[in-house]
């Protein structure tokens, strides 16, 4: 699509978008951006520029179905000639960039909660499987993607979005909503936003947050010992049960932790014990180092994380170890 006039602002370029799909009839109450990106690879493109467009386009599809939803509730009252509909449709394509504009506006006002979700009692569980990465848009345009093996349980209340992350990683690209900010919870500490980017993974006894955009609270579970610590893009966190440490490792170390997103693990002189650690998160073969020699050695280096093989023949071959398979069990150790 060529706009006929470059727009002025990111919501006017999502409503021109709109209301091109509306034209050619790609819009219905079920459309979903996964939906159009898959019809449109320029359209695609735009929306993987960044987060903002991503927000401003999902914020604008709300708008249209809430629309959408007034047309069938006023149906209710009478039938309506199709005529008419056909009508409403034309009409909508050709002022969807100013009403959507409008309501994206109002959405990040923090009276307004035009955006918000209703409150919910029981919360909507997502997972992924083992090796999977998932990703999910809530329905306030926040999206989650989820590393392999990872549960994060979704609740609105009326003061907080909360977001339980039970196991694994997950990294969220949350939507701004000054009125009700993002809450995602773990057993060992609390992070908090208005909307911004970060990752949050689950350790043995604490959580790690790293942070790509904007600015996010970390808390231990008793905020008694330490208050929260604020970090921005290029740090990370450590919180456990009382204690919270930050530090400032830049962003492209950061977007390296975050490489899990494209199916890729890198590592930097990190111990190989650790590395099998990582691989085990991914597969159903465990890798289990056998000696302190071979555990403590530095490596090096991006693998596919389904490549398990691959970092066995470096194990292997480049680095003289002996790999002795047993069923799903690998034991690695000295020769």
């Amino acid at each position: 699509m060529t706009p006929d006039k470059k727009p002025v602002s990111v919501a006017e370029q999502a409503s021109d978008w709109l209301a091109h799909f509306d034209r050619l009839g790609d819009v219905g109450p079920d459309t979903t951006l996964t939906d159009l990106t898959a019809r449109d690879a320029e359209f695609s493109a735009w929306v993987n520029e960044g987060i903002h467009h991503r927000v401003a386009f999902l914020e604008t599809l709300a708008a249209w179905h809430r629309t959408e939803r007034l047309v069938v509730l006023s149906d209710r009252a009478g039938p309506q000639p199709r005529s008419w509909l056909i009508r409403r449709r034309g009409v909508l394509a050709g002022a969807v960039s100013a009403i959507a504009a409008a309501v994206c506006a109002a959405v990040i006002l923090p009276m307004s909660g035009l955006m918000t979700p209703p409150p919910s009692i029981e919360p909507e569980v997502y997972f992924s499987q083992l090796g999977e990465q998932r990703t999910l848009t809530l329905d306030d345009g926040t999206r989650i993607t989820l590393n392999t093996n990872s549960r994060v349980d979704i609740r609105y209340t009326e003061d907080v979005r909360l977001a339980r992350l039970v196991r694994g990683e997950a990294f969220f690209e949350v939507a701004r909503d000054e009125a009700r900010p993002f809450r995602v919870d773990t057993p060992s500490g609390d992070v908090e936003v208005l909307g911004t980017v970060f990752a949050v993974e689950l350790k043995d006894s604490a959580v790690e947050v790293a942070v790509t955009e904007g600015r996010v609270s970390l808390a231990s579970e008793d905020t008694s010992e330490q208050p929260a610590e604020y970090l921005t893009s290029g740090m990370v966190g450590y919180a456990d049960q009382s204690n919270v440490i930050t530090e400032t490792i830049g962003l492209e170390a950061v977007e390296d932790r975050l490489l899990w997103r494209t199916g890729r693990l890198k590592f930097s002189d990190m111990a190989l014990q650790e590395v099998a650690a990582e691989f085990n998160r991914y597969s159903r073969v465990q890798l289990v180092i056998e000696d302190e020699k071979s555990a403590s050695m530095r490596i090096g280096g991006t693998f596919a994380a389904d490549n398990v093989e691959g970092f066995l023949r470096l194990a292997e071959t480049g680095l003289g170890l002996r790999v002795e398979r047993r069923g799903e069990r690998v034991a690695i150790s000295q020769k």
